[in-house]
Formats: structure tokens, sequence, C-alpha cells
């Protein structure tokens, strides 16, 4: 039981993470408020470290959705960066 705790935590911290990195109403990652990329890496750690004892306990593969979820921010910040090398927005002033 104290597994499936666990994991429904780490559901909702990979929906928050998912919301707070992706979608822009919502978006506290690279829009200036530096306070806001370190809880957004905070978090992003937490469910990391969270989501792979959970799935070293349980080896169910459901269980790494929440660990690949934990890796937004990254991805977001480098499909940033590529959409601005190939010159596809303009980088901010």
């Amino acid at each position: 039981m104290k597994m499936k705790k666990l994991t429904l935590i780490n559901y909702f911290f990979a929906l928050l993470t998912l919301l707070i990195v992706w979608f822009p109403t919502t978006r506290l990652f690279m829009i200036g408020f530096k306070a806001g990329d370190v809880i957004v890496i905070g978090i992003s750690l937490m469910l990391f470290l969270s989501s792979c004892f959970t799935y070293k306990r349980s080896l169910k593969k459901v269980d790494l959705i929440p660990l690949f979820i934990s890796f937004s921010p990254l991805v977001f910040f480098l499909f940033t960066l590529g959409l601005v090398y190939f010159r596809l927005i303009p980088p901010a002033p």
C-alpha cells in the first residue's frame, strides 16, 4: 500500500511538472522569474529521485512515466535552444 501511495504522489508531481513547464498559462520555467526556475528544478529533481526509488522497489513499467516526465525542464530548455539556434524564433532581448 505504501508504494501505491508513493506512485500516486509521483503522478501528482509529474502532472504539476508538466503544467509548470509546458503550458503557457501556468508556466514558471524560463520566463525571467528566477524563483520559478528554482521551484521547477527542485520539483523535477525530487520527482526524479522519488521515481527512481519507486521503480527500483516495484519494477513496474508504470513507474517509468513520472521518471521520463522529470526530464521535462531539460527537454524544454533544449527544444527552445534548438529553435533559437535554427532561427525559428528570435532570441530574447
